[in-house]
């Protein structure tokens, strides 16, 4: 029996990275307040390990 996998739309994993890119976009352009330049690397640092994680969970479900 052939392993299903749903496409990547279909994912909670991928609307959880979506969300959060949508809200780190928001606040590094500066629609969202920021308290500083430490929230913005913040910001940046969460939303390039959501997809980074994102990515590694793609892998593994492809992969089987």
């Amino acid at each position: 029996m052939a392993n299903s996998v749903k496409p990547g739309f279909r994912t909670s994993e991928f609307w959880l990275t979506i969300l959060v890119n949508v809200g780190a976009a928001l606040l590094l352009s500066g629609l969202i307040p920021a308290e500083g330049v430490v929230a913005q690397i913040i910001a940046a640092l969460v939303a390039g390990l959501t997809n980074a994680g994102y990515g590694i969970s793609r892998g593994l479900a492809k992969r089987g």
